[in-house]
């Protein structure tokens, strides 16, 4: 909201009272950090919550029985926010004033725009070296700093630059620092004290901060050189913490049995720790290298421990744990070891849900394990594979629901056991199975959002139902009312990104629905409003890539919108335009491919990237670069169809790129050769396309049949793509020129 340095001010006050609050309720938080801080607008007022408490430590007591007891050492936290005390091992005790020092990062970057130290220096070794010996920069100097961007953040402050550092100079820049000492014992005691000392500059009234005096300065020049060794201690420790500690509570688990079942707990809960937690602050920066040790480390402990001396309830544990690491491969694109990981939680899921058919979250853990196996089988071209698990969550999911009509968890799950399934039939080809499935599910989410309206997790669901059932209608041949359903998608989307303007994942969600109403007004002829669609897109897609360059998703996403805009320019006659796009996509798509060999996603995004950059080189008259381009989609779909024949997108892709290269055959004279091509794309397109309304395999179909002079065959198609309300000009106009020609012949 672009609030002025006195408004952010006025803000932060109330931050600190809750922390305030939290520690007279005997609770650190330990977390404290702009995402954990939510923003709400009471009688027009914003009013700041803080959140997740996931890492939090009770002063003097356990939180719960089952809180995980993070010792003393164990590196919990976020680097850029973390007191010195959290980083280091020496065995001092954490107490209240850690959330203090994480209040002044956070009060530094309200101000200055920018965090303390920069990235590269809170990763790996150097985190310890920054966070223990390295003095920040005041706000002021940091701001000072920032060149290039200095307009950007004074604008946004209300403000110019030269305003601003002058106000940050001095009192501002005394209040941060004190909060952010790295002695504790010199940073404001509570988390009131800091709001006192913000409220009295705000009254103009003289502040306790003063700058440090140059003997204080000098004694920490002395402690910096002093604590090398412990510096180096530390680094070492963030490097090998993840295998040591498991491995060694691994190792006390084979110790008394009264010793090692609190051993065994602590390590599962670590594990856990790791797994989860961890790694939802790791996935987001692109940095899930990192898991592999813990990985491997959690499967030397499951080896370690035996199942037979588990109990049930960590033998749930373990399963949860067990899914978790799937989930890292995943991530990873490492199908077969998270496929092994997936089904070894489904061993153990089954054998308690056999045991206790009335424990809810024993079900709820069969149904997911259920859900993950047939997931990779689906990533993997199984579908048979993904079907038949997909059953079995349903199975659990409508067993359960029934038992408890009540419960809304299960009726949301039948929902999505219908949706996967739906997704499978889709892929195999079944798309009036697929439409049946996604109805289904479209219905479940209209009774849920209709009891609670608010729910965006269960309206956001409630769009995405309405874009796989419009994608089925379009390939069903209905564009018009895939079209409705797509319209319906956007208005619940543009209404949840309204609500939450900063939510990410509503952004992208939001661009992908622009991106289908594209589609579907490309299907109708309305090229104008399509390009609008896909450029707005692209616009919020490149911001979310901007704010994080390694989210693959983002970026594919991005690819995928630019790559729409420039078959549109070509269309419309922007040659140079389009190059420029295609361009960008096919560097996009190589990175991604390179990046994950194993998902076949990505590698037909790169064949697509290729076969579109191929024909808008054709145009330009590079007949051997596109003939080059064609050739390289060839390659690289016959060896994804090797893995899965059945691959549909893959064969379409394929018929385009036989195609692509036929005509660079013609071009270079050779119409023999080109005619092979072209056979070669009714070969494998006919199949799949001869009984097919979807216009991304007709239109592909047509095209081949025309160069082959089989012109009432290719116009049977185009006038059944018209009676279902599709329109391509272009098609149309190719139809009637070739068929000129064969008249003239």
């Amino acid at each position: 909201n672009e609030l002025s340095i006195r408004e952010r001010l006025e803000l932060f006050v109330p931050v600190c009272q809750a922390v305030q609050h939290a520690h007279q309720k005997g609770v650190i938080h330990r977390d404290l950090k702009p995402s954990n801080i939510l923003l709400t607008v009471q009688d027009g007022k914003p009013v700041p919550k803080i959140i997740d408490f996931g890492i939090a430590k009770a002063i003097d007591q356990r939180l719960t029985e089952q809180t995980l007891q993070t010792e003393t050492g164990l590196f919990v936290g976020t680097p850029a926010y973390m007191s010195p005390e959290q980083a280091e091992t020496s065995g001092l005790d954490i107490d209240t004033r850690t959330d203090i020092y994480s209040l002044g990062v956070v009060l530094y970057e309200l101000l200055a725009g920018e965090l303390p130290f920069d990235q590269q220096e809170l990763q790996g070794a150097a985190v310890f070296y920054t966070l223990l010996q390295k003095d920040p920069p005041t706000p002021s100097t940091r701001f000072n700093s920032l060149e290039g961007r200095r307009d950007s953040i004074a604008r946004v402050r209300q403000t110019d630059p030269g305003s601003l550092s002058k106000k940050l100079r001095g009192d501002l820049d005394w209040i941060t620092m004190k909060a952010m000492e790295k002695d504790r014992s010199r940073r404001y005691e509570t988390a009131n004290a800091l709001a006192f000392e913000v409220l009295r500059y705000l009254k103009d009234e003289p502040v306790l901060a003063r700058a440090p005096s140059a003997a204080y300065r000098a004694r920490k020049f002395v402690k910096r050189h002093t604590a090398a060794v412990t510096i180096g201690g530390a680094a070492v420790s963030l490097l090998v913490v993840s295998s040591i500690v498991v491995t060694y509570l691994a190792l006390e688990a084979t110790r008394a049995r009264d010793e090692a079942d609190q051993r065994r707990l602590q390590a599962e809960d670590l594990i856990s720790f790791m797994l989860g937690d961890l790694r939802s602050k790791l996935e987001p920066v692109g940095r899930l290298e990192i898991m592999d040790d813990v990985g491997n480390k959690a499967l030397e402990y499951f080896a370690a421990v035996p199942q037979e001396v588990l109990s049930d309830d960590e033998l749930l544990r373990r399963s949860q744990a067990l899914a978790q690491l799937g989930e890292v491969r995943v991530a990873q694109g490492n199908l077969p070891a998270a496929r092994e990981a997936f089904e070894e939680s489904l061993g153990l899921a089954l054998g308690l849900a056999e045991r206790r058919p009335d424990n809810g979250e024993w079900q709820m853990g069969l149904a997911a394990s259920h859900f993950w196996v047939g997931f990779v089988h689906y990533r993997e071209g199984d579908t048979d594979g993904a079907l038949d698990q997909f059953e079995r969550y349903l199975d659990v999911a409508e067993r359960n629901s029934s038992k408890d009509p009540s419960n809304l968890d299960w009726r949301l799950e039948v929902g999505y056991a219908h949706s996967n399934i739906g997704s499978a039939l889709e892929a195999r080809g079944d798309l009036n199975g697929a439409l049946r499935e996604f109805r289904a599910t479209m219905a479940t989410e209209k009774e849920l959002v209709a009891l609670d309206p608010g729910n965006t997790e269960w309206e956001a669901s409630l769009a995405n139902s309405h874009n796989t059932v419009g994608n089925v209608l379009r390939s069903l041949g209905d564009p018009r009312a895939a079209m409705e359903e797509f319209r319906q998608e956007l208005a619940i989307k543009q209404e949840l990104n309204e609500q939450h303007p900063s939510n990410a994942g509503f952004r992208q969600e939001l661009a992908k629905s622009y991106n289908y109403m594209g589609s579907a007004l490309e299907d109708l002829g309305e090229l104008s409003d399509a390009l609008t669609h896909f450029q707005t897109a692209v616009e919020l897609l490149d911001d979310l890539v901007v704010r994080d360059p390694t989210n693959v998703q983002w970026q594919r996403a991005l690819a995928t919108n630019r790559s729409r805009v420039g078959q549109l320019e070509q269309r419309q006659g922007d040659l140079d335009a389009a190059l420029g796009e295609f361009r960008y996509v096919e560097v996009s798509a190589a990175e991604l491919a390179e990046r994950d060999p194993s998902d076949p996603r990505y590698q037909r995004d790169l064949a697509q990237a290729h076969v579109r950059l191929g024909g808008a080189l054709l145009a330009a008259g590079q007949v051997d670069e596109a003939a080059n381009r064609g050739e390289s989609s060839i390659n690289i779909l016959e060896r994804l169809l090797e893995r899965t024949p059945d691959d549909r997108q893959a064969l379409r892709l394929l018929g385009e790129a036989h195609n692509l290269v036929g005509l660079a055959w013609i071009e270079k004279g050779d119409r023999e050769l080109a005619r092979a091509s072209w056979l070669r794309s009714i070969e494998r397109l006919e199949p799949v396309a001869a009984g097919s309304n979807d216009p991304y395999f007709l239109e592909p179909w047509t095209r081949a049949l025309l160069y082959l002079d089989r012109t009432d065959e290719a116009r049977r198609i185009v006038e059944r793509l018209e009676e279902m309300g599709y329109v391509n000009r272009e098609l149309r106009i190719q139809l009637d020129d070739y068929t000129r020609a064969a008249g003239s012949r």
